[in-house]
């Protein structure tokens, strides 16, 4: 799927049937918050596209990061990222289609690597991940991004302090119900995928 058709697909999906124009300091509220939300969806295939293609710049020419490498190798480190908005296990047609083997092409580990990055990313919730500080040089148009971002500000803690080496206790204060419920259904998730 080309970037135009998944724009156009979403645009469609959210009913916004007007174009953006080049000069960004043209973009609506509507139209940033539109590019966040569109952003948030397909990062993970934007990684991988990044991997291989570079990364897009203003003047149309791509700053590549992975300059050195054999593309079957940039294409690896590319879905390993891209794994992380997929179900693991869909993963692997692809990389036997394209690698011949779906557990360690090129000697990777990639399963693991794909398991390590998707554990890494649900334990990443505290405020860390979003400083409070950023708040106050910028600010966000979606409510779905101040939501995410306020449930990082309920994280004040999470160790393994306890007498189970294998419990993780977080402690969360959310502010309202909302927030609650958001970060209930988060734990229940990681208990889905982590155990």
């Amino acid at each position: 799927m080309e970037w135009e058709k998944a724009t156009r697909d979403f645009r469609q999906k959210k009913l916004l049937l007007t174009e953006f124009s080049k000069d960004k300091h043209e973009y609506s509220e509507s139209d940033k918050m539109f590019i966040g939300e569109f952003i948030r969806r397909h990062h993970p295939r934007m990684a991988h596209e990044i991997a291989l293609s570079g990364f897009p710049l203003a003047n149309e020419s791509d700053l590549s990061f992975t300059i050195d490498l054999d593309f079957e190798i940039m294409d690896i480190i590319g879905f390993i990222s891209r794994s992380h908005g997929m179900n693991l296990r869909s993963t692997f047609s692809y990389l036997l289609e394209k690698h011949h083997d779906c557990r360690t092409p090129y000697n990777i580990k990639v399963i693991y690597l794909m398991v390590v990055l998707r554990i890494s990313d649900y334990l990443h919730i505290t405020s860390e991940r979003a400083p409070a500080r950023i708040l106050q040089i910028s600010s966000f148009s979606s409510p779905v991004s101040i939501l995410e971002w306020n449930l990082h500000q309920n994280i004040k803690d999470m160790n393994q302090n306890h007498e189970d080496p294998e419990t993780l206790f977080v402690n969360a204060r959310p502010s309202n119900s909302v927030e609650f419920l958001k970060l209930e259904s988060l734990f229940k998730i990681f208990k889905m995928k982590l155990i």
